[in-house]
């Protein structure tokens, strides 16, 4: 993703990512199975420093988590 830029970046409408395993809490893009709350704050299993959605992507994703 962070390698879409300028008119690349302009051309993707919307990203949909179910069980991204570098689900990172807190982002606004986050929604469980139901399109709740209740992994908005849950990172996920394989989540480290630089992996995770960048913050212009953020209102572009939609990232689905199941916790269970």
């Amino acid at each position: 993703m962070p390698s879409l830029t300028g008119e690349m970046f302009d051309a993707v409408k919307a990203v949909f990512l179910i069980g991204n395993p570098y689900h990172k809490a807190g982002l606004a893009c986050n929604v469980d199975i139901e399109g709740g709350g209740s992994t908005l704050n849950v990172d996920g299993k394989s989540l480290t420093a630089g992996n995770a959605i960048p913050d212009n992507w953020v209102g572009k994703t939609m990232d689905v988590c199941n916790k269970v």
